[in-house]
């Protein structure tokens, strides 16, 4: 069956049974050519970064894989591969381990240096081989877990300085958690566009995340997928001997369905002897392989010697590929005979040799879950007892030993459950899906009359499930907790009830959140108890759902009575907030200033260790700072929040708490903060599983890239959002995010859908809008209607903003109605009052620090000097605010100004990104070149101050420019970027 046919002879085929590229390669002809144009595009800049092949197994994809990466590596690039294994799913980034930890290993550590130590704690904390790189872990919580992610793609852009890298990963369908997040990671957010990432799955078997991200990739146009489907008959003659008959050929094709892998095993099987296989019982193969070739496989394992049987069941319990003392050990052989052994399996193909000594693998999967499943139970739960044995004697981990601990483990067992408890514990922050796993095999072997333990477990547990995406059986969790805790422990009952409440919110079953806070509420004696307070504070967030702000208003003001009379301050700070939002939702804006006054007092006063107690307090207070236009605050309070989030590893609150400091950042100006910031809120929502918080998340990413001017991407992230939407129950995100979308639309020039989205947002009056919230949406339809030839009509919504703020005490919001009359003004041919009203706006925005809205206000009023022929006033506020959105980065609107100033005759850079940061690579004066070619070879700033005789402080004044210039954010992507502008360069 082998041969060393290579692709351009017959096309990129059939299988890689053994881990090598070595097989007669048949058919697949349009598939290779699909593959060799993807790679030759690697490196281009932009358009697919990721390849995907999918099939039954034994179809053929690992040997399309296989054939990739050979034809990848004859073209010089750096190819790496890994492998999901099916009994091994809970070892977090399993596969990333298995493709990358034996190159790094080989590598010089100090390569990596450029990194920078963020990104090393990361890595080391991934990779075995980088061990002992990287600073301590501080402030590690799942919620900021895609930091690994970060990580990674940071290290294969380093890697991809050199040459390009092709990365593949194969059976992903039974790829562990963490290593599936991370793959989805890489196909939404590819990084340098010299390199390249494989995947393999079997088709319909894909795990949702990665089915989604495949999917996403492939309508952006970054994927390229490849199904395979059967050879053709004459394809498949191609892999039997001449001299078979053709009636046998043909029995052959139609029962192995023209898949190679099948076909191999019946040809085995009627080479050996007809009787072979009929005289063989299968067991456990997948229900999708044929009979007949489930019968071959058995046969041919019933074929071997006693001990090669044992051996090779010994190594479907050691794992896929398996160390040859493990599965002797497994096996119970001693070593002599289990080199016998291992030569027979060599010599039948059921086993390979891999690169790495003395580790073998299966033929094919297939075989190994055959194999695996034949075995009797009482035998394998002993070999599961003699791996954990000899993994014990070599000193391995808890996280390696505990699939054998789990499978051989006998209730009440204590060293195992202290096993199981440490790989929860280790796994945790990378992966809480494992970190579940092994507390729920912890809890299978604990007693039931363990209560106290079992408590210790259950809450852990929850928490890690939801934190997974898996909320039903997190609540499930916390339920079974509540039944176990004696009725006098009422502080922990109440703080699973508040969690058992998220869960259902996170559900969307908000209705059902607030039944089991108010029978909880109506349980206790004492009302004023902290117990009751904590549970009052829930209920008034639970309004918030609903936009019943009366309730939340009135909910909060009985915790808040409650707290002043138990002096507990925390609380008091956390209603404080609350009933500031719920008193702006209505209207009320005095006295919210003051309640968000008095929670900003307190909060101020207060250390971190008494504020740990009510984070949320951190979150609420944050975000009526923002709507009380106090952004510097909001920005403060959010940051302190989090810092406390990190150091208590309390993570829950976080996502929220980084969405809001990004709202604030941007009205600060702060753009390229507020991004980034956006950016990880969306990442950390989509790693939690609950699509509600994605959608919220979208919003915060879509709100932050309308005012930075990037409209392709505000408008892509809002269809995406609506889309999920659409699927969930209507909340106050729904109207939020649509609201949003609709003013996108505008700024867009798609009017006729501004109103449509209004409409289905509660227009007119959207009533479960904040004030804000409700004179931008007015704003933008006042827009629509002149964009529209409608002037009256933008009379009514400008009328209504006017309408909303009299007497309103917020500028920034004042301001928008202020904009709005002067746009209306213009369009009437009313200049004079228009320059004037749009400067009144500038002021009130510029007072409470919003510089991109106040610069958007003075490019309005410099058109309307214009219009009034007061040329020098106009080109001096259209300088004003060029200069204002050049410094805050944001280009779309900067250069709006520039068109209007060369409009009057000024003489304005080209359009275009900062400065020259377009042209890339050659905006780079000679310094910066030198500069960024030492920082690409990973020289610190020190080396290079040493290298250039010139001071750390002038690297770090160049190094920024050089980030701005090339539009990156880290050493890391300064190679890539020389790189490829250097090809670019070499092709022109």
């Amino acid at each position: 069956m082998r041969a060393s046919t290579r692709v351009g002879e017959g096309g990129i085929g059939s299988r890689i049974p053994a881990g090598t590229s070595d097989y007669r390669l048949v058919g697949r002809r349009e598939e290779c050519t699909r593959l060799r144009a993807v790679l030759r595009r690697m490196g281009s800049g932009g358009g697919i970064s990721a390849v995907a092949i999918a099939g039954e197994p034994g179809i053929g994809k690992s040997r399309l894989l296989a054939e990739l990466l050979e034809v990848a590596e004859d073209a010089q690039s750096l190819t790496l591969s890994g492998r999901a294994a099916q009994f091994e799913r809970d070892v977090p980034f399993a596969v990333f381990v298995d493709a990358l930890d034996g190159y790094l290993a080989s590598q010089n550590p100090r390569r990596l240096e450029a990194l920078g130590s963020a990104h090393l704690t990361e890595l080391a904390r991934i990779f075995p081989s980088l061990g002992k790189l990287g600073g301590p872990a501080r402030g590690a919580v799942q919620a900021e877990r895609y930091r690994a992610h970060y990580a990674v793609r940071g290290l294969l852009d380093s890697l991809a300085r050199a040459r390009p890298v092709v990365l593949a990963l194969d059976d992903l369908q039974w790829a562990d958690e963490a290593s599936l997040e991370l793959a989805s990671h890489l196909l939404r957010r590819p990084g340098s566009t010299r390199g390249l990432l494989a995947l393999a799955y079997r088709a319909g078997e894909a795990p949702s995340r990665l089915a989604d991200a495949v999917a996403v990739a492939i309508r952006e146009d970054r994927l390229e997928l490849v199904e395979l489907g059967p050879l053709s008959e004459a394809e498949m003659g191609q892999l039997l001997p001449g001299h078979l008959k053709a009636e046998a050929r043909s029995r052959l094709y139609r029962d192995s369905g023209g898949n190679p892998f099948y076909l191999e095993q019946l040809w085995r099987s009627l080479e050996a002897g007809a009787g072979a296989a009929s005289r063989a019982e299968p067991h456990g193969v997948d229900e999708d392989v044929p009979a007949a070739v489930a019968a071959a496989l058995a046969g041919e394992v019933g074929a071997l010697s006693s001990g090669a049987r044992a051996l090779l069941e010994g190594a479907s319990v050691a794992g896929d590929p398996f160390s040859l003392e493990l599965a002797a050990a497994a096996a119970g052989l001693a070593e002599p005979e289990s080199r016998e052994a291992l030569d027979e399996l060599l010599s039948r193909e059921l086993v390979h040799p891999t690169e790495v000594p003395r580790r073998f693998g299966f033929r094919h999967p297939v075989a190994r879950r055959t194999v695996y499943a034949a075995a009797k139970e009482g035998w394998r739960l002993g070999a599961h007892a003699r791996v954990r044995d000899a993994l014990n004697e070599q000193g391995a981990s808890a996280t390696e030993l505990a699939h054998h601990v789990a499978q051989a483990a006998t209730p009440g067992d204590e060293e195992a459950i202290a096993v199981l408890e440490r790989a929860a514990q280790a796994a945790a922050r990378l992966g809480p899906g494992p970190a579940a796993h092994w507390l729920g095999a912890a809890l299978r072997l604990l007693p039931e009359s363990e209560v106290a333990r079992r408590l210790e477990l259950l809450v852990p547990m929850a928490a890690a499930l939801a934190a997974s995406g898996r909320f039903q059986p997190g609540r499930d969790a916390i339920v079974e907790a509540l039944d176990l805790l004696p009725g006098e422990a009422e502080t922990q009952r109440t703080r699973l009830i508040t969690r058992l409440a998220t869960v259902d919110h996170l559900l969307g079953r908000h209705k059902e959140a607030r039944a089991v806070l108010h029978s909880e509420l109506s349980s206790l004696a004492n009302l004023a108890s902290p117990a009751a307070i904590a549970l009052q504070l829930e209920l008034s967030v639970g309004s918030y759902y609903a936009a019943d702000w009366e309730g939340a208003r009135e909910w909060a003001e009985r915790a808040l009575d409650g707290a002043q009379a138990a002096d507990q301050v925390p609380h008091r700070i956390t209603a404080e907030a609350l009933i500031c939002l719920a008193c702006l939702a209505l209207g009320r804006i005095a006295d919210g200033e003051r309640h968000g006054s008095a929670a900003g007092e307190l909060m101020d006063s207060l250390g971190d260790p008494q504020l740990a107690m009510r984070l949320d307090a951190a979150l609420y207070l944050g975000w009526a700072e923002y709507f009380l236009e106090r952004y510097g605050d909001g920005v403060r309070h959010h940051r302190r929040g989090v810092a406390i989030s990190r150091s208590t590893g309390r993570g829950q609150l976080l996502t929220q708490m980084k969405g809001g400091e990004a709202l604030n950042l941007i009205e600060l100006g702060r753009a390229k903060e507020a991004t980034d910031l956006a950016d990880e809120t969306l990442e950390a929502a989509r790693l939690a599983g609950n699509r509600q918080g994605v959608v919220w998340a979208l919003w915060i990413r879509g709100r932050i890239a309308g005012s930075t001017g990037h409209l392709e991407d505000a408008l892509k992230v809002g269809e995406e959002a609506l889309a999920i939407d659409a699927e969930l129950e209507a909340s106050v995100i729904s109207v939020a995010v649509r609201a949003h979308f609709a003013a996108i639309c505008v700024e867009a020039g798609d009017h006729q859908r501004c109103v449509r989205e209004m409409e289905r947002a509660g227009a007119p009056e959207f009533r479960r809008f904040y004030v804000e919230r409700r004179l931008r949406c007015w704003e933008a339809l006042s827009r629509a209607a002149l964009g529209l030839g409608e002037p009256d009509e933008a009379e009514h919504w400008v009328a209504r903003c006017e309408a909303l703020t009299e007497d309103l005490d917020l500028p920034v919001a004042v301001a928008v109605a202020r904009r709005a009359r002067a746009r209306l003004l213009l369009a009437r041919g009313v200049p004079d009052p228009a320059a004037e009203t749009a400067l009144e706006a500038a002021a009130g925005q510029e007072s409470r620090g919003a510089r991109i809205e106040a610069a958007r206000s003075r490019i309005l009023a410099g058109q309307a000097l214009a219009a009034a022929e007061l040329p020098d006033r106009a080109v001096a506020e259209l300088q004003r605010a060029y200069s204002e959105l050049d410094a805050c980065e944001v280009i779309r609107y900067r250069d709006e100004a520039a068109r209007e100033l060369r409009r009057l005759g000024q003489r304005m850079p080209r359009v275009g990104r900062r400065a020259a940061a377009a042209v890339g690579v050659a905006a780079l004066s000679e310094r910066e070149r030198e500069i960024a070619e030492l920082a690409a070879a990973a020289k610190t700033n020190r080396e290079i101050a040493a290298t250039l005789y010139i001071s750390e402080k002038t690297v770090e004044k160049h190094l920024s420019k050089v980030f701005a210039k090339l539009g990156v954010s880290g050493r890391a992507a300064i190679g890539a970027r020389l790189a490829a502008e250097g090809d670019e360069a070499a092709r022109a």
